[in-house]
């Protein structure tokens, strides 16, 4: 586990992990954006075939609209006022004309200016005798103009239907009549050419009367007769209501995203429009996608490996120089040079490490030399010199002092060998209940301000002139010589710093 730890903690693990999340970053940045551009464009694409495919429906269906107005128009030319004081002929007027059964799959009327049927074939419909005169597109006619009406369950049939009708004219332009052709949407019909199949294998077709808000036949039978969503729920609905032509994506009844493409029915006011999912229509780009995903897993696994590969042999001299320096730590010969592998960044790195191993040994040489000089002089001098450090109880209060180091002098004056002095205090060395001179110690210890004192050693009786100094708080050294004169013979028997540096 602590290997685990170093190597997640290794430069080569960093430096492979930072640039493996870079890549990852920029190729899903990349892909993201890809994929954002290869749907608008495949939409576009789409949209644009698609359009193509209903444009071409839609002009089917519009001529099969206009062939119907233009059969209807024909055969009302024919009729006469005289027909039409004669319901019987302009009956058998009806019955004589095949070409209007094969267009018209629910038969076909003739109204009189007031609306009522005077004529109808076939006759088992029973339309005969019922007055139409309420409904707008016979109002629309008998104005004098064509007209097709909302598709409507009929009274006859309970099958959905829609009527055409025209005008019926005398020979100064005055409307006798209407003369009605009815599409029976339940039995088979021109329509059936669009709604029978689906646009592609997942796609439906819309044939949509935007004045009414109401759909006039579909591929799926439930949606015929079905009203449109309410203004303000669909943009793209409101916007080929309004006439708008073309493709764009919207949510079904379903909620269902879908590529939706619509396009005008002149004749009639009603547009065609043909839906497929883009689930569906987008299948190639999540099939990229996964493929993408495959293929970016492999190539972070190759660059990984490979990253982990070059920055190991990049690195490799700058570790070797590492395990090298370890060594050296832990040795007491003098450091050589490291090797140089390689004259570039790692080179240089390796050289400034020689630079600073010569200045080391160069400063470790000097430093010797000065330790052996300060030794001689510490170990050779007539005077005792002895290195102290307060000794504190619990209460942080300095209590004593012990004896951290001392000359050869100090055994020679106070016949006490340095191997029972150094490290012991100073009341064991001393045998005293008390250190000697504590607080003269104490003051120099703790303010730093050197210090000059003449004492007596009655055991040995000799007189001592003691020099005080700190080097550091909570420390401080002791030198002592021997002087000749006696105490009364000193001004006042005690000295401060200007005297002694003087």
């Amino acid at each position: 586990m602590g290997n685990g730890i170093l190597q997640l903690r290794s430069l080569k693990t960093r430096v492979t992990l930072s640039t493996l999340a870079i890549f990852v970053v920029s190729i899903s940045l990349t892909s993201f954006y890809v994929r954002h551009m290869l749907r608008e464009e495949m939409q576009s694409m789409l949209g644009e075939q698609q359009l193509s495919t209903v444009s071409i429906i839609a002009g089917d269906i519009d001529q099969s609209l206009s062939t119907r107005v233009s059969a209807l128009e024909n055969v009302a030319k024919k009729m006469t006022p005289a027909m039409f004081a004669n319901p019987p002929t302009l009956q058998a007027t009806l019955d004589d004309r095949p070409a209007l059964e094969t267009l018209f799959n629910g038969g076909y009327f003739v109204v009189r200016f007031d609306g009522l049927v005077i004529a109808d074939f076939p006759l088992s419909t029973g339309r005969r005798g019922l007055n139409f005169s309420d409904r707008p597109f016979i109002a629309q006619a008998l104005q004098g103009k064509a007209a097709i009406s909302k598709p409507f369950k009929g009274l006859v049939t309970p099958d959905p239907i829609f009527v055409m009708t025209v005008p019926i004219f005398d020979g100064q332009g005055k409307v006798l009549g209407a003369l009605g052709g009815i599409i029976n949407l339940g039995k088979p019909n021109f329509l059936d050419k669009m709604t029978s199949g689906s646009y592609g294998q997942f796609g439906d077709y819309l044939l949509v009367a935007p004045q009414y808000h109401l759909v006039i036949t579909a591929t799926e039978k439930s949606h015929i007769l079905e009203p449109l969503p309410v203004s303000g729920k669909s943009a793209l609905i409101d916007r080929f209501i309004h006439g708008y032509e073309g493709s764009g994506v919207m949510l079904n009844s379903k909620d269902e995203e879908v590529l939706i493409s619509a396009k005008r029915i002149p004749t009639a006011g009603w547009y065609l429009a043909a839906t497929i999912p883009t689930a569906r229509a987008f299948t190639p780009i999540k099939s990229m996608q996964q493929r993408m995903k495959m293929m970016l897993i492999l190539v972070i696994l190759f660059v990984g490996g490979m990253m982990w590969w070059i920055i190991k042999r990049q690195l490799t001299p700058m570790l070797d120089a590492a395990k090298t320096l370890a060594t050296l730590a832990d040795s007491t010969q003098t450091p050589q040079p490291l090797p140089i592998a390689r004259q570039d960044e790692v080179g240089d790195l390796i050289g400034g490490f020689n630079r600073l191993l010569r200045v080391l040994a160069q400063r470790e040489d000097m430093l010797r030399q000065s330790q052996e000089k300060f030794s001689t002089l510490f170990t050779s001098m007539t005077e005792m010199v002895v290195l102290h450090e307060l000794e504190f109880n619990a209460q942080g209060e300095a209590i004593n002092y012990r004896i951290i180091d001392c000359n050869n002098a100090f055994t020679a004056m106070t016949g006490i060998r340095k191997e029972d002095a150094i490290g012991r205090l100073a009341t064991e060395v001393y045998a005293t209940e008390s250190a000697p001179h504590f607080d003269e110690f104490y003051r120099v210890a703790q303010t730093g301000v050197p210090y000059e004192f003449l004492s007596h050693n009655e055991q040995l009786e000799r007189y001592f002139s003691t020099s005080v100094v700190s080097p550091k708080k909570d420390s401080y050294c002791s030198g002592l010589k021997i002087r000749h004169t006696p105490i009364d013979q000193v001004d006042d028997g005690v000295h401060h710093a200007d005297r002694l540096l003087s």
